[in-house]
């Protein structure tokens, strides 16, 4: 088993809201802190709003597909491996970037997994993903997130223009690697994890999540 990774959220003072996204990026060492930033996107124009709502719209099109193809395979006592829910969202079907559609791809079959490990552990009433959702989280990986000239940009494929947001001056020099787009109350906020050196024992306080 592999060490535990540590997780802290720290609220910036441009949101008023706590929210914590578990991240499962790789890290080079077990002694990495990841500092979720939460940055709350308040005051968008019009039409950056509207995208914010059609990525989520499509996020949850996606997701309830691959769950309902799921559900469907498991009553023929198939259970679809990655490659499958791959082939079934490939052809540009969804105005995401590919690697949106993987992730949700992986967070499925990773709740599949919880689920089965509940239910083996005497859980019964444990349910395999089966509900369909309009809305979803919406996560960019890797080195398709971009920082040009203050503003991160993130790709959603070729149906669907990039989402451009200014970024707060602190993060711009950071080392992203992971951003979801949330609704949270009455905004959409973006969780940001950043890495950097591991707290000193006596001031090591937050979360704890097994990669």
């Amino acid at each position: 088993m592999k060490p535990a990774q540590r997780i802290r959220v720290r609220e910036t003072a441009c949101n008023s809201t706590h929210f914590l996204v578990q991240s499962n990026m790789p890290y080079k060492t077990a002694n990495t802190t990841a500092t979720v930033q939460l940055v709350a996107l308040r005051q968008l124009d019009p039409a950056t709003h509207a995208l914010c709502d059609t990525l989520r719209q499509e996020a949850g099109r996606c997701w309830s597909e691959m769950v309902q193809a799921h559900v469907a395979a498991r009553e023929q006592g198939v259970w679809l491996a990655e490659a499958d829910l791959n082939a079934l969202t490939k052809g540009h079907r969804y105005a995401l970037h590919s690697q949106s559609i993987q992730f949700l791809a992986q967070q499925l079959l990773a709740n599949v997994a919880t689920a089965r490990q509940n239910r083996a552990a005497g859980k019964g009433d444990v349910n395999y993903p089966y509900r369909a959702k309009a809305y979803q989280t919406v996560v960019w990986k890797g080195q398709w997130i971009r920082v040009v000239d203050g503003q991160l940009v993130l790709p959603n494929g070729r149906k669907q223009r990039d989402l451009v947001l200014s970024l707060p001056e602190r993060f711009r020099a950071a080392h992203i690697r992971q951003v979801a787009l949330v609704w949270r109350a009455d905004h959409f906020q973006l969780a940001i994890p950043i890495e950097g050196p591991p707290d000193p024992p006596e001031r090591a306080h937050g979360l704890h999540a097994g990669v």
